[in-house]
């Protein structure tokens, strides 16, 4: 769980971590609430994240999408490529910045879309993760393998 002094408000009642605020803002995004239907969050073309989630993965899964659209354009749905994109790209983010998320549930959601997407995926990765993490410099990552709080 996110401490609540490293939380900002962003835009009605959402509570994002302060330091992804700048790419919230470049990237021109509204983060919302919304009620759980189907899924924990969405990224809309119009620019909006909805989270029906307070999980940090939920919010960094969106966000990757947003910053993969901003990078290279992705199509609406759930489009196989995208989804590992944005769920690698979250679960790498999340364990250099310290967030404990659970590596087996991205196993799981990596499974079910195929590793070859994985595979494919690995450059447009990469930019995702370097775009997300050149934006938050000045927050310090965890740089050893063995971190404790990627489980």
């Amino acid at each position: 769980m996110i401490q609540k002094e490293n939380l900002c408000q962003k835009r009605s009642l959402t509570l994002i971590p302060c330091k992804f605020r700048g790419i919230v803002e470049k990237l021109n995004l509204n983060v919302e609430t919304t009620a759980f239907r189907n899924y924990y969050g969405a990224c809309l073309k119009t620019r909006v994240i909805k989270l029906a989630s307070p999980e940090p993965i939920v919010f960094l899964h969106e966000l990757c999408h947003a910053v993969d659209d901003h990078l290279h354009g992705i199509q609406g749905g759930q489009i196989p490529l995208q989804e590992v994109v944005a769920e690698f790209s979250a679960a790498v983010i999340a364990c250099l910045l310290g967030y404990r998320v659970p590596l087996g549930n991205g196993k799981e959601y990596i499974e079910s879309y195929g590793f070859v997407n994985l595979f494919k995926a690995f450059a447009r990765i990469e930019r995702v993760v370097g775009f997300v993490i050149e934006r938050t410099a000045g927050f310090e990552f965890e740089t050893t393998s063995e971190s404790p709080l990627c489980s």
